[in-house]
């Protein structure tokens, strides 16, 4: 098992579990929907990593975007100056 933020840590993974620790937004439209689950996290995707990168509409794909966003901006900062 292995636990990671940065996603690039996994890519090769046989297996990626995706967790939440809220629950399911598709199992009823009450007040209950978004409160905490204190018994632990929910799967909400798994697969390969390119298998949850086909999910345009998933959270590994919104994770892996992000990180590259994010990845992209720290490599620019301070290189902006034409020099």
């Amino acid at each position: 098992i292995i636990i990671a933020h940065r996603l690039s840590t996994i890519r090769y993974e046989n297996t990626i579990f995706v967790l939440s620790n809220r629950e399911r937004s598709d199992n009823n439209n009450n007040n209950n929907n978004n409160k905490i689950n204190n018994e632990g996290s929910y799967i909400i995707e798994q697969g390969t990593h390119d298998s949850l990168l086909k999910n345009k509409n998933g959270i590994y794909h919104l994770m892996i975007n992000n990180q590259k966003i994010s990845s992209n901006k720290s490599s620019n900062n301070g290189n902006d100056n034409g020099s």
